[in-house]
């Protein structure tokens, strides 16, 4: 019989085949190191190939069309602003969406911290969806879910990583014109498992449960570092520390991602989506002037795309900017697999998450807390300073 996926190098764990299998013969569950992985059932299975068929990440890869329109994007509404990660683009395209009794599928973090995609059809369910998850979210079930309710009619914005859009445009299997594909650019997905353990250390180390949990909080600004932040319970308002950054420090140092993501067919020009969103660093360099409250790059990969960023004018500021200035932001390249990776999950297993952490990241150690503490005091007087 012929596996759907051989290893964890050639699989991004969407879940599409699952969605996809008629004999109910392939599921999801977690691998050694956390990752969700497809497992066939032999008793079920009766090698249609169906599985196959749909699993784009293992399909070769086109090179047209690329990128057609680039953007920066500002949502009208300061609040939103402050309330998503960079300027509120997906805000602005979901309040068209949703304007015309249309649905919004993102991810969200539940109350046990597990990121799961869900749907939303007010702007109070939406609004959940706002803010960066550095953790790979759950798409069970949601392939064949998206699809009916297309079938129905029904206008759907869809909204992932660059491999779940494009696992959702193989699973679907002809194009339908009232679905909005919306990806994000991605560095590369820790799991779940991972960052509830780093919760489950938070816990320990501040000894209170941990109630809320924000990415990229911009209590002093709009910046890419030093912004994980948590709800301690019994305690008011956002803590934000050293050891807090540690989950962070380790995506940003590709230690955390799944195997597939070295093997990543989709950082390239080709868009599955029909809008690319991401924040718009360095767009000073592109206007003349900082923008400290957050600025959303949007790059349309269709004519559909460009069409629903005029759409979206109607919520925010869309601005066009020269494709040539902004193509320096989109990764062409998978991220480089490093030795550590096997070292730190190896540490992981034998020593736990907090000593794994420290020993890879310096996270907590006396000069990493003595560095956080120095730039957050700096960052605030140049917020007192604006």
């Amino acid at each position: 019989m012929k596996r759907i996926a051989v290893d964890a190098a050639r699989c991004c764990g969407c879940g599409a085949c699952a969605d996809a299998c008629p004999c109910g013969a392939i599921t999801l569950t977690e691998d050694e190191n956390g990752f969700l992985m497809p497992q066939i059932a032999e008793d079920k299975c009766v090698d249609c190939g169906v599985c196959r068929t749909v699993c784009q990440f293992q399909k070769e890869k086109e090179t047209e069309p690329g990128i057609r329109e680039v953007y920066a994007v500002k949502h009208n509404d300061k609040a939103v602003v402050l309330g998503s990660s960079s300027g509120g683009a997906f805000s602005a395209l979901s309040d068209c969406v949703l304007a015309q009794g249309g649905v919004i599928v993102g991810a969200v973090m539940e109350d046990d911290f597990t990121v799961r995609h869900v749907f939303a059809e007010t702007a109070q369910e939406r609004d959940a969806m706002r803010g960066s998850k550095y953790v790979q979210s759950d798409t069970r079930g949601v392939f064949r879910k998206v699809q009916e309710r297309l079938e129905r009619g029904q206008l759907v914005m869809f909204v992932g990583t660059q491999c779940q859009a494009a696992s959702m445009r193989s699973f679907l299997r002809k194009d339908y014109e009232n679905l909005l594909l919306v990806d994000f650019l991605c560095h590369g997905v820790p799991g779940n498992a991972l960052f509830k353990e780093h919760i489950r250390a938070m816990e320990k180390h501040f000894g209170r449960k941990i109630v809320s949990y924000s990415f990229r909080r911009k209590n002093l600004g709009w910046d890419p570092e030093h912004t994980e932040s948590a709800v301690l319970e019994g305690r008011k308002g956002y803590v934000c520390s050293d050891e807090l950054q540690g989950f962070t420090r380790l995506f940003n140092r590709s230690l955390s991602l799944r195997d597939g993501c070295f093997n990543c067919p989709y950082r390239s020009q080709y868009r599955f989506a029909d809008l690319t969103i991401a924040d718009f660093w360095g767009i000073e360099k592109i206007t003349g002037k900082a923008d400290k409250s957050g600025v959303s790059l949007a790059a349309a990969g269709s004519e559909r795309g460009i069409e629903w960023m005029k759409k979206a004018a109607a919520y925010a500021s869309v601005t066009e900017v020269p494709v040539e200035k902004a193509l320096n932001r989109f990764r062409l390249t998978p991220v480089k697999r490093k030795d550590a990776v096997d070292a730190f999950r190896a540490s992981l297993k034998k020593n736990g998450y907090s000593a794994a952490m420290h020993r890879y990241t310096a996270t907590g150690t006396l000069k990493s807390r003595l560095r956080f503490t120095m730039k957050k005091i700096k960052r605030m007087v140049m917020d007192v300073e604006r």
